[in-house]
């Protein structure tokens, strides 16, 4: 963007001073404020035009002429004086001799933006950017390609906006799906854990219930043979744990069905 000072100081440039009013930036503040609901056909047919809304370019355009002129390009005395007439008129709105400075004796450049200025009369802040752009581009054939080339780069960054925002919702995404199968197999191991739990606490209840008379029957079967004993004990421990949880869970479903 192109401050309101860059007027004045674009007044300045290499054909001598102009006599901007009093309050100029207040007033240019005032008058320039356009909102964006309010965009007018003037804004529309710029848009399609040139890719950026009359206010864009015009900032655009100004910062272009106070940058590039007398260097990549020159225009006469004439063609300068009204273009610096045309920011007056944005910024200041219709010349007010009330609100501006007197001129110099000797201040011819002055003189002529001025009366360039006066003659805008009404003219509304709209028309005058788009007087100034319209000389620009007809006076300056670089102004459209550099205008092209920051449409270009525009686009160019917002496409790599995208994609970058594409990047970060697509590793959020793979992020959160992560998490996801990590607290699910977290899950999983928490209820392996607990069923893991649940069972040896039941065994050992069983197996002090069944102890005794598993002991004695290994016995009988495997006499003198403590290490055919065990086998056999732990094989009836796990046989009876199986049978109990089968006539628990057979009373589940008949509960569930009652």
């Amino acid at each position: 963007s192109v401050p309101a000072a860059s007027v004045a100081a674009m007044a300045n440039a290499s054909n001598g001073p102009v006599r901007s009013c009093p309050g100029g930036e207040e007033t240019g503040s005032k008058i320039s404020g356009l909102p964006q609901s309010q965009v007018t056909s003037e804004q529309d047919a710029c848009t399609v035009t040139w890719g950026f809304t009359l206010d864009q370019l015009y900032k655009m355009a100004t910062a272009f002429f106070k940058e590039h002129e007398g260097k990549a390009f020159h225009i006469s005395y004439e063609d300068k004086v009204n273009l610096v007439a045309y920011t007056l008129q944005v910024t200041h709105g219709k010349y007010n001799p009330e609100r501006c400075k007197p001129l110099g004796y000797l201040d011819v450049v002055g003189r002529d933006r001025r009366q360039a200025w006066i003659s805008l009369g009404d003219t509304d802040r709209e028309t005058a950017m788009k007087k100034f752009i319209e000389l620009l581009n007809l006076k300056c054939p670089l102004f459209r390609p550099f205008v092209e080339a920051h449409k270009a780069d525009m686009e160019e960054k917002e496409r790599k906006r995208q994609e970058e925002e594409e990047e970060r919702r697509r590793e959020q995404e793979e992020e959160l799906e992560r998490q996801r199968l990590e607290e699910e197999v977290s899950k999983q191991e928490q209820e392996r854990q607990r069923q893991l739990e649940q069972k040896r606490l039941i065994q050992e209840a069983l197996n002090r219930q069944t102890y005794h008379q598993f002991k004695a029957y290994a016995e009988q079967q495997f006499p003198g043979n403590p290490e055919q004993q065990g086998v056999l004990i732990r094989q009836l421990q796990e046989q009876h744990y199986h049978q109990y949880m089968q006539q628990v869970l057979s009373q589940q479903q008949q509960q569930q069905q009652q």
